[in-house]
């Protein structure tokens, strides 16, 4: 029952996703839409604003198709993982060799014709039973111990006099019985089922006909094509973002309360970097798989290289107002909610040094009163969010040229961090963290 349940309910759920992607996906071009409108307005050009229009919707429409496909294969792969856990949660257990080999299995309801062991003095039975065991006998026969109705027994049942009922065998039957019965006949027809609910999530998922149609957009329309790369470019690292926090690798991405802007943008531009190299284009089609690997680890170590420096150079500035403008990229904010829901007051705060007053303004900071914690921003703010998302890649280690793609030790020479600190404030769990993503797809 648990079994049954459980498919229906992740049933349920993806036709819920399904017509959501689709509302979104229609939300987005119907806003594209307005965008357009607005550009070009009313007036003598009513006749060229109504074909043009056509033409957008036509183009937002493509959009739609290909983020709403998009969005589907993501879906058909998170029930499908879920449904492969409720399909192995069944209710029968494994079978042991000796069942394994035999028509019926323990639990089972079948019909007994005509029989009793020779040394039981009572008649011989005919009617239903439920199946206790299945063994051999010492002249390796298949038999049955079974239970019949009424707590009484028989101990040895040969296979062959053995045979599976029918809705008339459970007239003078007890109720419980006949409920089992039906019960095991449903769960006779759940290979079918299941087989046939995964061809259906294979026909939702992405494939690469799919991306080679996308690469013909760009010989009729490069601007069409640009659209669809940019839609899909978000659409990906929102795919990237769930991984991070599934495998809790990153925990609330993107939360000013807990990320700072640089981090921030540190994370989104590394998540398009990851994306545009999960998205073919005509550029990398003839790309080798070390190649596509080398560009992609190259793009992210210069964005955590830039990062790294734009902490370190507003950390060293000097004039108050400059600074504290600056230090705003520094800041984390935090904000007080009332019941109603409400903001009732927020404030913007930094990192400090002193573990006594871990917390101060960026007013205060700017006028000189405390140090600010470089090795947090370095270290936990950036490093480790590069890491996070690069830990998500199969780098295989080395590139045809025999030169490391990308490593831990890697990314913090590059960023002039203390390799030695930055391994002591990592996790035990970030050390061995496994790939989940084999670029190029």
């Amino acid at each position: 029952m648990t079994t049954i349940l459980g498919c229906r309910e992740i049933w349920r759920n993806a036709l819920v996703l399904k017509t959501a992607s689709s509302h979104i996906a229609r939300t987005r071009s119907d806003l594209l839409l307005i965008s357009w409108k607005t550009e070009f307005g009313t007036g003598s050009c009513q006749q060229h604003l109504v074909y043009h229009w056509k033409a957008q919707k036509n183009k937002c429409d493509v959009i739609r198709q290909i983020i709403a496909r998009r969005r589907l294969d993501w879906t058909s792969r998170i029930l499908g993982s879920h449904y492969s856990v409720v399909g192995r949660g069944g209710s029968h257990k494994e079978a042991r060799h000796d069942e394994a080999d035999s028509t019926f299995k323990v639990g089972m309801v079948v019909y007994v014709n005509n029989w009793m062991e020779a040394e039981d003095p009572r008649p011989p039975y005919s009617g239903v039973a439920t199946v206790n065991n299945v063994f051999r006998d010492k002249f390796d026969r298949i038999c049955l111990g079974v239970s019949l109705p009424g707590g009484k027994s028989i101990c040895c049942v040969p296979e062959g006099v053995i045979s599976e009922p029918t809705e008339d065998d459970f007239v003078e039957a007890p109720r419980r019985m006949h409920s089992n019965w039906l019960k095991w006949k449903r769960e006779e027809s759940h290979p079918q089922k299941r087989e046939s609910r995964q061809l259906v999530l294979e026909k939702m998922r992405w494939d690469s006909s799919h991306f080679r149609n996308l690469l013909s957009c760009n010989q009729s329309s490069s601007d069409m094509h640009s659209r669809i790369m940019d839609s899909l470019r978000w659409e990906v690292s929102e795919e990237l973002l769930y991984l991070l926090v599934k495998d809790n690798r990153l925990h609330h991405p993107l939360n000013d309360r807990h990320w700072c802007p640089i981090s921030m943008r540190l994370l989104t531009r590394s998540l398009h970097v990851v994306a545009d190299n999960i998205i073919p284009t005509h550029e990398r089609k003839e790309s080798s798989y070390e190649d596509v690997l080398s560009a992609c680890a190259e793009k992210l170590l210069v964005i955590l290289r830039e990062a790294t420096e734009a902490v370190r150079n507003i950390l060293a500035l000097d004039k108050e107002e400059a600074k504290e403008n600056f230090l705003r990229y520094l800041a984390f904010h935090e904000k007080s909610v009332s019941e109603c829901g409400t903001e009732q007051s927020s404030r913007y705060y930094l990192k400090a040094e002193s573990e006594v007053t871990p917390h101060v303004s960026v007013e205060d900071c700017s006028k000189g009163q405390t140090t600010l914690d470089e090795n947090f921003y370095l270290i936990h703010q950036v490093l480790f969010v590069t890491h996070a998302l690069a830990s998500l890649i199969d780098w295989n280690n080395f590139n045809n040229r025999g030169e490391g793609i990308y490593s831990f030790e890697k990314a913090c020479q590059i960023a002039a961090i203390d390799l030695d600190l930055a391994r002591r404030l990592q996790t035990e769990k970030s050390r061995s963290w496994k790939p989940l993503i084999f670029l190029p797809l």
